[in-house]
């Protein structure tokens, strides 16, 4: 199997991120009386619009980050979810979905939110590591025991190997599927 330095990994399969986004903050959130206190601390809701593969990810995130709030704060955080293909997600945000948190696959489907107005143009420049707090790389996923012998990307030529992707259309994924398809030319 070819290794890839971090270099050479970038430029071959694209950049595969995932940003975070502060379209507006806890400040201009949906907030509500909470009954529970003296009704000058609000529940604020947030809604986070985020790609397929983050769901159980931001479920844990959200309970942990509602916990530190109200330690810190006071403040109730409700944290709702909105999850999709990251195109398609960045597409309902330029659509009108009133996003409080955008955390996509794709830096250019945040682009895509900042060149409607809906965001900052120097948004990678707002947080460390260019709004990007973490990274993802590809996988692949075989049947049990791998029957097939699948370690790289050849063996998907291989007869008999059918090969399942997320729609290249609305999903992140597709940048790395490209990528591999494009390495495979490069050989040919």
């Amino acid at each position: 199997m070819k290794k890839w330095g971090k270099t050479a990994f970038m430029k071959s399969t694209g950049v595969l991120l995932s940003a975070v986004v502060l379209l507006s903050g806890c400040g201009s959130a949906t907030s509500t009386s909470n009954s529970e206190g003296s009704g000058d601390k609000k529940t604020v809701e947030l809604l986070n619009v985020s790609y397929d593969p983050t769901r159980e990810l931001y479920q844990d995130f959200n309970k942990d980050f509602a916990k530190y709030w109200k330690e810190k704060h006071g403040q109730t955080v409700n944290v709702k979810q909105s999850h999709g293909g990251s195109g398609s997600q960045a597409r309902s945000v330029i659509d009108g979905l009133e996003a409080d948190v955008v955390t996509l696959a794709l830096a250019y489907d945040i682009d895509a939110i900042s060149k409607k107005k809906q965001l900052a143009e120097d948004w990678q420049k707002r947080l460390a590591n260019n709004s990007t707090p973490y990274t993802s790389t590809i996988v692949f996923l075989v049947r049990k025991g791998n029957p097939k012998g699948i370690k790289d990307w050849d063996d998907l030529t291989k007869k008999g190997v059918s090969v399942i992707t997320p729609n290249p259309k609305t999903s992140g994924g597709h940048v790395g599927l490209f990528s591999g398809v494009g390495i495979r030319t490069e050989k040919i």
